[in-house]
């Protein structure tokens, strides 16, 4: 009897102080989150004396390609954007902030006044929580994401000879995995960019490299986004434009396969998606023309808003081969 007692008062115990723990990380969890929302507050009251731009609108359909900035470099800002224009792409999404995490400004101005002349759309292509220069960058660290948005309000202001940037977009937006529960740290953040260019910078687009990977159902799709902790309903709110990286190489799955999914984002989200488009080499395969023409086809027979190229060097390198075949294709109104 006194046995039983003891066992009743000590599972009592045990129980008060599960619940103790769970109301603690709670109040934890909201203090985080507080504090990652004062980051926001205070660039934009850094920028609190800077004149925003004027509103701009820009087109969500059509042809784009992403474009490491040492491409641009290797061929020439003229040939990268004649040879755009040739092709019928009218987004070029540049890569000022990598993997290393240098920030590279230079480049983009240099190729923004010349693209623009040629009626062509140029974004900031930003890799967020990685970065090898700094070990810290995470979605939970309020120091990293404070440097990030300065970092973006830098190109949502950047003055090119008159000329500004017309995307924002954010790539590696989410955690290496196992983030299911952690998805409002990463929408927290997107809003955060959302709000900063709202407020500096109306009509630049907001985009994001989403994370697709199961094709075997909308809910799966969803689903391994999610594991990454982007939430497709949830970033709806706040994103322009979604470009789900559609690699039908890196997964097993058929080129069509993989364009159903970039519908199936557009889907669940209800924005304009640029199906990601395959170019790169996976170990000793590199995608066939007949493989491309199934995927563009496919964007074709879904309705899609565009596709975007991964990536220029890619593109470069097999232009005689692959450049007559893009150009045929449109997705204008």
């Amino acid at each position: 009897m006194q046995r039983s007692k003891l066992l009743l008062a000590a599972l009592a115990l045990i129980g008060v102080l599960v619940l103790s723990l769970l109301v603690y990380r709670a109040y934890l969890l909201k203090q985080s989150e507080k504090k990652l929302e004062e980051e926001l507050y205070e660039v934009l009251n850094e920028l609190k004396n800077i004149k925003p731009r004027k509103p701009i609108q820009v087109e969500l359909k059509g042809k784009a390609v992403w474009c490491w900035g040492t491409t641009i470099t290797k061929y020439g800002p003229e040939r990268i954007v004649n040879t755009c224009k040739s092709l019928g792409i009218k987004h070029i999404f540049v890569l000022v902030k990598g993997v290393s995490g240098t920030v590279v400004k230079n480049v983009i101005a240099e190729i923004l006044p010349l693209a623009h002349k040629n009626g062509i759309y140029v974004h900031a292509w930003t890799v967020c929580f990685v970065d090898e220069s700094n070990p810290g960058a995470s979605p939970d660290s309020y120091e990293y994401r404070k440097y990030l948005l300065k970092v973006l309000a830098e190109f949502l202001l950047l003055n090119a000879s008159g000329e500004y940037v017309d995307g924002i977009h954010l790539d590696y937006i989410r955690y290496g995995g196992m983030a299911e529960n952690k998805w409002k740290q990463v929408s927290s953040f997107v809003y955060e960019v959302r709000v900063l260019i709202d407020k500096y910078a109306p009509g630049v687009v907001l985009s994001i490299a989403s994370k697709a990977e199961d094709y075997t159902s909308p809910k799966s799709l969803a689903a391994s986004a999610l594991y990454y902790g982007q939430n497709y309903t949830d970033l709806a709110k706040y994103v322009d434009l979604f470009c789900p990286m559609t690699y039908y190489l890196d997964y097993g799955v058929s080129p069509r396969e993989a364009m159903i999914g970039a519908k199936w984002v557009k889907d669940l989200t209800g924005k304009p998606v640029f199906a990601g488009i395959q170019l790169h080499p996976v170990d000793s395969l590199k995608p066939t023309v007949n493989e491309i023409k199934n995927s563009l086809d496919t964007c074709i027979e879904e309705k899609l808003d565009g596709i975007i190229f991964f990536k220029m060097h890619h593109l470069m390198e097999r232009l005689d081969e692959l450049g007559p075949l893009i150009a045929e294709y449109s997705f204008e109104p």
